[in-house]
């Protein structure tokens, strides 16, 4: 599935502005929602019988959106054969146009345990995009009820729990081995915690229109469009090879000052924490007087250079010196020698009795 996208790079878009291109799908360019969400239904389903084509599916189906694409992608999987069961998640059953007729069963929230430890892959489609904060309580019972099984997990969109638009995780999360991320990939889904929630991600096409980056936060480039722009490196090339680095380094070069991105989420986080007050540990890891501008100290290395750099730090007090050996007496340094330490091997040791 890494060759679903051959394009450039894809648009790493937070969850309001998604909620944005959505709605234009919907109102600009005349895109059915009935319509994404069958292709999305449809999508999960593929992606699921490619991975794990083998036993039961089971799926927390909520209310949303996410809830109905887990539940069309059920009725797809028992079209095609598979064994098929859904959890009702949300304040509502899931809604039995979607069915198309077919025979999905659905068991009431009390039932998950037990539904979830028969089942060999659970379809996570509780929360999605729109939530923020904590899962309530009944959301969180049926994650942590997802998360006790050792069935597979596959995340529709997202592991429900986590903030598409930050990647935190307030409260309960799904631990999903699979997440299939529905138009494009979210911009909190790259970023820890969440990212290690997530497991492997597979974006899918479900059918909507083109995005500028202007519109998104971040944008990614694709793993086939990487290998095929990158230079190619021998078998046997070192890795601080000269010429390796420095073909590597033109190439990235000339792609970045042709169409440099203009918002990236590095941008982002420096503008957010430019500016910032520098407290009292900071301070001191600086050396830093309070008025000053931030700048990191000068590296010194001997003490001399240290002394000179710092005058008004206190001096450590030097430690006491050793009194000066006596020189033996005559006569006695055979006495001496054979009181001394006992000798190291090595080819200097009957040097050192001369």
């Amino acid at each position: 599935m890494s060759d679903l996208y051959g394009v450039e790079r894809l648009p790493l878009p937070r969850a309001r502005e998604m909620a944005e291109i959505d709605r234009r799908a919907r109102e600009e360019h005349d895109v059915p929602e009935r319509l994404l969400m069958e292709s999305a239904g449809r999508a999960i389903a593929q992606c699921l019988q490619h991975f794990y084509p083998e036993g039961r599916v089971a799926a927390a189906v909520g209310s949303g959106h996410n809830g109905g694409d887990a539940y069309i992608a059920l009725r797809v999987l028992h079209s095609w054969g598979r064994e098929v069961l859904a959890v009702q998640a949300g304040s509502q059953p899931p809604d039995p146009v979607l069915a198309h007729r077919w025979d999905v069963p659905v068991l009431p929230a009390e039932k998950a345990a037990r539904a979830f430890s028969s089942a060999a892959v659970i379809l996570d489609g509780v929360l999605g995009t729109g939530t923020t904060g904590k899962p309530h309580e009944q959301a969180a019972k049926m994650i942590d009820a997802m998360n006790a099984s050792n069935a597979v997990r596959v995340a529709v969109d997202g592991p429900s729990g986590m903030d598409f638009s930050t990647g935190a995780v307030p409260g309960a999360c799904v631990y999903a081995d699979l997440t299939v991320t529905l138009g494009f990939p979210k911009l909190g889904l790259l970023f820890q915690p969440a990212r290690g929630r997530c497991g492997r991600i597979v974006a899918a096409e479900i059918g909507f229109q083109p995005v500028l980056d202007d519109e998104v936060s971040a944008c990614v480039i694709t793993p086939d469009w990487a290998r095929a722009h990158l230079p190619r490196r021998a078998p046997d090339a070192a890795a601080d090879d000269p010429a390796e680095v420095t073909r590597t380094g033109s190439w990235l070069k000339a792609t970045t000052e042709g169409a440099p991105l203009k918002r990236t989420a590095a941008r982002s986080w420096r503008a957010a924490h430019r500016g910032r007050r520098v407290g009292p540990r900071m301070r001191r890891r600086l050396r830093v007087r309070p008025g000053q501008r931030r700048r990191h100290a000068p590296r010194v290395r001997t003490r001399r250079h240290r002394r000179a750099a710092h005058p008004h730090r206190r001096r450590r007090p030097e430690p006491p010196r050793r009194p000066a050996r006596r020189p033996d007496r005559a006569g006695q340094d055979a006495a001496n020698r054979h009181h001394a330490a006992p000798r190291r091997d090595g080819p200097l040791d009957g040097a050192a009795d001369c």
